[in-house]
């Protein structure tokens, strides 16, 4: 017996394949009461300020955050909601476009919808890349659209996403642009130059509602080429938290608990498809550019790697379709290990692994930060509001800066910590006449952070502790 059984024909297919990524998502959210993801509160705090000016902002997922702000809907509860959706949804288009290539069976469906919800790297993106996962919704329904059949509406239809992709996030809509390039590039090879021409005008529409849009904002064009690639890319808090071998530890280890043993299943499920094969073709090259040019390689390559995950589940689970119904499901439940970690059931080896040797920002396996850490900071945060300045500086360990930025409010300056910022800031102010007061907020367990002029020409004055967090005054010794 093969998941290719035919199962009864019911309403409730449908429902289910979005019901299962929903509810593996809300576990994570309900076992932790405060935003989940490190930037999480990012967003929050710069909807809340988008509110009060909304000309100020051209991606489009901070306006849609912006218009519940506006409605009156306490966005931090919305954002432990939200996310959960956004995933579920996310999936259940992926698994309607599953269904037309391979999933032709009630079973596969669900067996598609289970495989996408427990991917690490797809769990890894719903943690806190909620622009782009924003615009991933605009892709799948792309890919939903059929852009092979073009008519005049659904060349309409396509030109809309394509513009909600350019205006939602830059690395989703390069995605799309490389799929248009895929099939443009076959109707050249075919001399079919009438085709060729609406592919290449349905491309030069979203770049130019793109342009259009910066330069409204900000009054000057974007630099589009320098926010793809990058000269000399380092790994994120690269040679400030930790030590590594070099760069093919990080990436290998990087590779591993992204994706783990989802890739060799993939590998022997994949086939060829004319969108998901450049999509797979272009997040993976850009992974990689980072080894094999790392003088100019694509911007921020994790993140390539990440989006690079859901061709990779669609293709893991065309192979689950090949299998006996007992060599499925012992597939599935390896797999599941992961996900499983990741969502707060148990903690993998690879979790262990990987909060040790890189820390939690790296550690894609568990949250950015405990419970016991963000209720420290609700009650710090609310103390300094009550007892610094308007106007002060606020050093913070880097992971806690998004969350500390929306706790405390506009009218203090975070400097999230890291060697660049921090010794600016300090440089500055302690060179200054009026200079505002400086505090630094820290982990009462880890080593103090080497802070630049340390014992130098600052020193440190606890004000304020409460466990697992102590606040610092930095106070110039001249």
């Amino acid at each position: 017996m093969t998941l290719k059984l035919k199962l009864t024909e019911n309403f409730l297919i449908y429902p289910l394949t979005f019901l299962i990524p929903l509810t593996v998502r809300l576990i994570p959210e309900v076992l932790n009461p405060y935003l989940l993801g490190a930037d999480t509160p990012w967003y929050v705090f710069r909807a809340s300020q988008l509110a009060k000016n909304p000309s100020s902002e051209w991606r489009i997922f901070y306006t849609f955050l912006g218009s519940f702000e506006l409605a009156g809907i306490n966005l931090e509860s919305f954002m432990k909601l939200y996310p959960a959706v956004n995933f579920a949804l996310i999936t259940f288009l992926l698994c309607l476009y599953a269904q037309r290539v391979f999933a032709n069976t009630p079973l596969m469906l669900l067996t598609t919808s289970f495989t996408l919800s427990i991917f690490p790297a797809f769990l890894r993106m719903s943690w806190d890349l909620h622009r782009q996962n924003f615009a991933l919704i605009f892709l799948a329904l792309m890919l939903l659209a059929d852009i092979e059949k073009l008519n005049r509406r659904k060349f309409l239809v396509i030109s809309i996403l394509l513009v909600l992709m350019s205006l939602g996030h830059e690395i989703v809509f390069a995605i799309a642009f490389a799929i248009l390039l895929y099939h443009g590039l076959r109707q050249a090879l075919r001399r079919d130059w009438k085709s060729l021409r609406v592919y290449l005008t349905l491309s030069l529409i979203p770049v130019v509602a793109f342009v259009l849009a910066v330069f409204a904002v900000y009054g000057k064009f974007p630099n589009i080429i320098s926010m793809l690639f990058v000269r000399e890319y380092r790994p994120f808090l690269w040679g400030i938290d930790y030590k590594v071998s070099g760069p093919v530890d990080w990436w290998l280890t990087t590779l591993v608990i992204s994706a783990g043993f989802f890739v060799p299943i993939s590998v022997l499920g994949f086939f060829h498809d004319r969108n998901l094969t450049p999509w797979l073709a272009l997040t993976l090259s850009g992974y990689a550019s980072y080894l094999i040019s790392p003088a100019v390689s694509f911007n921020i390559p994790e993140r390539w790697l990440l989006l690079s995950s859901l061709p990779l589940a669609l293709y893991t689970a065309n192979l689950l379709k090949k299998q006996s119904l007992l060599k499925a499901l012992i597939l599935l439940s390896i797999l599941s290990l992961q996900g499983l970690s990741m969502i707060g059931v148990f903690q993998s080896p690879l979790s262990i692994y990987g909060g040790q040797r890189y820390g939690t920002m790296i550690d894609i396996l568990s949250t950015p930060e405990s419970p016991e850490v963000i209720k420290s900071l609700h009650s710090i945060t609310a103390w300094t509001i009550g007892n610094v300045e308007d106007g002060a500086v606020i050093i913070v360990p880097y992971e806690l800066g998004p969350y500390t930025q929306y706790l405390i409010g506009p009218n203090f300056t975070v400097v999230a910590q890291d060697n660049i910022k921090v010794k600016n800031f300090i440089g500055i102010y302690l060179n200054a006449s009026g200079i505002p007061s400086i505090y630094y907020i820290a982990y009462d367990y880890k080593p103090l952070y080497p802070l630049p002029y340390l014992n130098e020409k600052i020193s440190l004055e606890p004000v304020h502790i409460l466990h697992p967090l102590i606040v610092y005054e930095i106070v110039s010794r001249s």
